[in-house]
């Protein structure tokens, strides 16, 4: 059973874990009534469980309205069956940023597991400053003298997504993702939206320019990794339409400049043999396998 999360999730500059030590939310206050904001309590059960060293902070059956929160490094955020988090409408919630539930940066060793992602339309829900991909990941020098961050250990593990947006997760030349897990991940595609003007989020100032803020984040993929050392896929089922196919020609899963993967059982449906996008496909890519897979392009 899948928990609920009506928001995006974001990562800047950060990764993933999980360890022994179990903290309950509603511990620290949380009330679960769908009424009540429960941004504080939830943070004070994430700043709780990296104080203590990492472990696992569990959201037990309930409706969680919450503006955004931000993920220490070493800790697991997982959803019981019944337990909805809700992102709340209002702009304040969320620092003047964007509508972004789980925040992470200079971070590392954080996993998400056992939830759904639904992101927001944002024709229809204006009052809040919406991103536009259920799961982001970027590293991004944002000055000339900046020091560049690092991503380890990030894992994914039974994700359900609906969106008409996709997955982009992208690391440096310089500074790749390394170890980056997905496992049991199902994308329902929506309402597919057009990537030809797509850019990824830049938040607060930055003063260099990058390719990488529309080079990727506009690939006919609604999976998009790129600049990543260590990837392991293990299922992702990418499924829509066959109108929203033949309207967007888009592989499940795409790498560029991957070095070192293993990817299995990844599936585009409907099949079409008249769509020109293979399910996956790899470019400037390394070493690395892919079994189980429908229409692979390397």
């Amino acid at each position: 059973m899948y928990r609920t999360i009506l928001a995006v999730l974001m990562l800047l500059v950060f990764s993933v874990s999980s360890t022994a030590a179990t903290f309950d939310v509603r511990d620290y206050g949380a009330v679960g009534d769908g009424k009540v904001v429960d941004t504080q309590a939830i943070q004070a059960a994430l700043d709780a469980c990296a104080a203590a060293g990492g472990g696992r902070v569990v959201i037990p059956p309930g409706e969680y309205l919450c503006g955004r929160v931000v993920v220490p490094s070493h800790v697991t955020v997982e959803l019981q069956a019944g337990a909805t988090i809700q992102g709340s409408r209002r702009p304040e919630d969320y620092g003047g940023g964007p509508a972004v539930v789980f925040y992470a940066r200079d971070a590392e060793r954080i996993a998400f597991q056992n939830m759904s992602v639904e992101t927001y339309d944002p024709a229809g829900e204006t009052n809040v400053e919406h991103g536009m991909y259920p799961i982001f990941v970027d590293i991004e020098r944002r000055h000339e003298d900046s020091l560049v961050g690092k991503i380890r250990d990030l894992t994914f593990d039974t994700i359900d997504i609906a969106s008409g947006a996709g997955v982009l997760i992208q690391g440096m030349p310089e500074s790749m993702i390394e170890n980056l897990r997905l496992r049991g991940v199902s994308f329902r595609v929506t309402k597919p939206i057009d990537y030809s003007d797509r850019k990824k989020h830049i938040g607060g100032r930055r003063t260099t320019r990058d390719e990488r803020d529309t080079l990727f984040v506009r690939k006919p993929s609604y999976v998009t990794l790129a600049y990543v050392d260590g990837l392991s896929v293990d299922g992702l089922q990418v499924s829509m339409t066959g109108e929203a196919l033949k309207l967007y020609e888009r592989a499940a899963l795409s790498g560029y400049f991957v070095n070192s993967f293993a990817v299995r059982d990844v599936a585009r449906a409907p099949y079409d043999e008249t769509v020109e996008v293979p399910a996956v496909v790899f470019r400037e890519s390394g070493r690395g396998f892919v079994a189980d897979c429908e229409e692979v392009s390397r």
